[in-house]
């Protein structure tokens, strides 16, 4: 069909159409008399294309929105957008607070933080996939809340950020399903728990233990055992594992997290001391 009965299909004009074809967005089989030819497989692309356009996003979006059969990218939107959701409200929010004390100073502080924060967390987003992705950006951006007040902070914070552009994160297709399966519930208040939980047990890592023995020790045994060691989950350790010996993000990415954020040097500090706790109470070899 020609573009005047495609654009009738779609519910689409001929000037969007071309422009669609301009950005590349449509591959369209030419005829020998120079007219595109446009199947049904176009049509429904461009139905698309149309919605996609009407939630307000990119060429680019859309270009990669259409070629990822896994749908990945929309997710990575929608929390881009949560992010962006959040940024609009703070500001609004600081903007009502300028407007009543007129400190320059301290709004302009307030917004070089969220600005850094909103960039680390975006680039979380990117890295790393799917749910594991919005759990990673959710965790550390309880970090992001401080200052940068002197040399070495900038210098982590541009550390930070070079890792996270050039760090690739990749796994087979059967791991990550069972990352997403593993991580599918990972929520904001699935973060707040385990940081709640984290809390108590860096407070008291002993007594911790001590209630919560039994538990433990069967948490153990099944990663002991040979059915375990076989596993999905057990080969998804193990490349997780890898990816934060090879990638940089132990010996680069947390770092320079432990500088830019006073906060999580002391949180990461305390989870060290009660790992070592738990090593020796359970007779675990590093």
């Amino acid at each position: 069909m020609l573009i005047s009965e495609a654009a009738r299909k779609s519910h689409t004009t001929k000037k969007a159409i071309e422009y669609y074809v301009e950005q590349q967005l449509l591959d369209l089989q030419t005829q020998k008399n120079g007219y595109r030819q446009f199947t049904e497989k176009d049509i429904e692309k461009l139905k698309k294309i149309s919605v996609l356009r009407r939630f307000g996003l990119s060429v680019q979006e859309i270009k990669h929105i259409l070629d990822d059969p896994k749908q990945e990218t929309i997710q990575r939107i929608i929390e881009k957008n949560k992010l962006e959701q959040k940024e609009k409200e703070t500001k609004n929010a600081l903007f009502e607070q300028l407007a009543k004390t007129q400190d320059w100073e301290s709004a302009g502080s307030q917004l070089d933080i969220l600005e850094k924060r909103k960039t680390i967390q975006e680039k979380l987003i990117d890295t790393f996939p799917g749910y594991y992705g919005k759990y990673i950006q959710l965790h550390f951006g309880k970090y992001l809340n401080e200052p940068i007040l002197c040399e070495e902070q900038q210098e982590a914070f541009e550390t930070i950020i070079a890792f996270l552009d050039q760090a690739e994160f990749k796994l087979s297709d059967d791991l990550r399903t069972v990352l997403d399966e593993m991580t599918s519930q990972f929520d904001e208040q699935f973060v707040n728990n385990t940081f709640e939980t984290m809390n108590q047990i860096i407070q008291d890592p002993k007594q911790y233990m001590k209630d919560n023995k039994e538990m433990i020790e069967q948490y153990l045994q099944i990663k002991r055992s040979e059915p375990f060691k076989r596993s999905k989950a057990s080969q998804l350790q193990q490349q997780l594992m890898q990816f934060n010996k090879e990638s940089g993000y132990d010996t680069l990415f947390i770092p320079a997290m432990k500088i830019l954020s006073p906060a999580y040097k002391a949180y990461y500090d305390q989870l060290e001391k009660a790992n070592e706790i738990f090593l020796k109470t359970f007779q675990i070899e590093k």
